[in-house]
């Protein structure tokens, strides 16, 4: 009573064939080719970083130091547009009508793009621009002199 049709054992018999539990991987067509085990051999780096000339630090260490360069750079220029500015006591008060205080003004002049490549047309950014062209004038004109 425990046989089973076709002479297998039933249900509860656990000598099943071997092409039920055959543990070799097959492809999407059904072949039966083995591929080669993937190890691991560390950490993953970036193909650029591979050869021994590169700087093998990780890419956002390389990315902070750049832009700490361009930070830094970007800084400056305010403050060299900021003293430029403040040096004219009629740029000053520029300063005031377009909403800004002189001593709080950092000489940061928004990006003429957005993030989205969009034109930044604010009225405050056009003021700035303004003023601040009027300054680098000013200088250019006192230096030719």
């Amino acid at each position: 009573m425990n046989a089973a049709p076709n002479g297998e054992g039933g249900p509860r018999d656990h000598t099943e064939s071997a092409s039920h539990h055959d543990h070799t991987p097959t492809t999407r067509s059904g072949s039966t080719e083995a591929s080669p085990p993937v190890e691991p051999a560390g950490p993953w780096t970036l193909p650029r970083l591979k050869d021994g000339r590169q700087d093998r630090r990780s890419p956002h260490v390389l990315a902070d130091r750049r832009l700490a360069k361009v930070r830094a750079e970007a800084h400056r220029e305010a403050q060299e547009r900021r003293a430029r500015v403040l040096k004219h006591e009629d740029l000053r008060a520029a300063l005031v009508a377009a909403g800004f205080r002189p001593e709080c003004w950092n000489g940061y002049v928004p990006p003429r793009l957005d993030a989205y490549g969009r034109l930044n047309t604010s009225p405050q950014r056009r003021d700035l621009v303004d003023i601040s062209v009027e300054a680098m004038r000013r200088e250019r004109e006192q230096q030719a002199a």
